[in-house]
């Protein structure tokens, strides 16, 4: 009985099908740089992290995207204020399909979708968490004020810049709000939602949506060998260090340059 896969067939057509999945992936590199970028924008170490399992100059290295959200006592971790219910079906999110999809119980599970992100550097959201501080030292006394004063000087020197502001679904309504490429990025994000029941010992419960960013799509950049020297000295210090980056036309974020810095 003759077999039709051979050993050599079987390498030939795996050889075939890998160059072609790298095509692909280089296909999709090269359709993100054609045109014009959305978005270009220079960070520092505070915005694009050097992972803690980063050993030396021969390792890969991606850079871990750190960005945040305005905390408020009254939304628990990634939950924004602007993601309200109003802007939840904006993004097609509608509170009589979540309780229909969910099952009968108190704690429901999570719908997820991929929207897009408003991420703004170093604009109003930032100092609005400065301000936040700043009201907190005033008016704290004793061990309070001292870890409040701590926490602004990690905010104006340690913590990321980067702050997730808005979503949406249409890249080109989102880019008519916010103009400036250099300022804001658009980037494709995740988004739960979830919802639970007060009073659930009573007849009439009361429905809670809660729903919070859950991550970037892309949440790490690859750093290319030709931009490497800044990290060479992870082992010795924390480098400090500006990266021109831009995101392309399919969202996707790319580095340009990066270079070592002092502040």
């Amino acid at each position: 009985m003759k077999y039709f896969f051979n050993s050599k067939k079987l390498f030939i057509l795996s050889f075939i099908f890998i160059i072609f999945i790298n095509s692909l992936i280089l296909y999709g590199v090269m359709e993100n740089r054609l045109e014009s970028p959305t978005a270009e924008i220079t960070l520092t170490q505070r915005e694009l992290t050097i992972p803690y399992n980063y050993k030396n100059k021969e390792s890969s290295l991606s850079l871990r995207i750190n960005w945040r959200i305005v905390q408020n006592k009254k939304h628990g971790y990634n939950q924004a204020k602007w993601l309200d219910c109003f802007n939840l079906e904006e993004l097609n999110f509608k509170p009589e399909d979540i309780v229909q999809v969910f099952p009968k119980s108190y704690y429901k599970d999570r719908l997820t979708k991929e929207v897009l992100i408003v991420l703004e550097y170093n604009g109003k959201a930032y100092q609005k968490s400065l301000e936040k501080l700043h009201h907190k030292i005033k008016y704290s006394r004793g061990t309070r004020k001292e870890d409040a004063l701590k926490d602004l000087r990690d905010e104006q020197h340690k913590n990321s810049r980067l702050f997730a502001i808005d979503a949406g679904l249409e890249y080109q309504t989102l880019r008519d709000k916010y103009k400036d490429k250099s300022k804001f990025i658009i980037a494709k994000g995740i988004i739960k939602v979830r919802y639970t029941e007060k009073n659930r010992n009573k007849i009439n419960k009361e429905l809670q949506i809660n729903s919070y960013i859950s991550s970037l799509s892309i949440k790490n950049i690859y750093v290319p060998l030709k931009h490497r020297k800044p990290f060479e000295s992870i082992k010795k210090l924390k480098p400090k260090y500006l990266v021109d980056l831009k995101y392309g036309t399919n969202l996707e974020p790319y580095i340009v340059s990066v270079k070592q810095s002092k502040h």
